[in-house]
């Protein structure tokens, strides 16, 4: 079963979805998801790693997919597409959660986003670009169900370790760690 280690940017607006749209560019089936940017129409948010991998293609100004890369991993691979700016080198092991690019508006594109791209084979697998007639990729998959949804909590303990407030790293659903999050918001709501 594949699954994200790490979502790939922070947003979690998505501004189109995978699959046959009739409003979508000539009728056509989307092959990847799109996420927007944190503030809509500013570009640069951090792109991650979803997993550990290897980088197998960077390419620069493509006319449609602007600047993307292409990163390999155990199961699947991840194309990140319209990238303001990449980070990383093709054959470059990356680890999950690493920094590999920024997302931009680049190629064919409405506004900063990342089109996120997934494909159940390897790079040089010979069906890796093979479309059906609704000109779907035959081994992509919705990237929206890979996605890690964060508990509420969560999302605070995040942005307390931004903060430089630190609590031990436990699973969200033990009750301890429930409860030393609850007694740490408690006490900076009150500070």
């Amino acid at each position: 079963m594949i699954r994200f280690r790490h979502n790939p940017c922070n947003s979690e607006r998505i501004t189109v979805k995978f699959g046959y749209d009739k409003d979508y560019i000539n009728d056509s089936f989307h092959n990847g998801l799109d996420i927007g940017a944190l503030t809509p129409g500013v570009e640069g948010d951090e792109l991650y790693a979803v997993d550990d991998g290897i980088i197998k293609s960077v390419r620069l100004n493509s006319s449609t997919a602007g600047n993307y890369i292409i990163l390999e991993c155990e199961k699947y691979t991840a194309r990140y597409l319209h990238m303001q700016k990449t980070t990383v080198s093709v054959g470059q092991k990356i680890k999950v959660g690493n920094i590999i690019g920024y997302m931009g508006s680049t190629g064919i594109s409405t506004g900063p986003h990342l089109h996120l791209e997934i494909k159940t084979c390897k790079f040089d697998d010979k069906d890796y670009w093979k479309k059906d007639i609704s000109g779907k990729y035959i081994k992509a998959v919705d990237p929206e169900s890979l996605l890690l949804k964060e508990h509420w909590a969560e999302k605070h303990f995040i942005n307390l370790n931004r903060k430089g407030i630190t609590i031990y790293e436990r699973r969200f659903d033990d009750p301890i760690t429930r409860g030393e999050l609850f007694a740490l918001l408690d006490r900076v709501s009150t500070n």
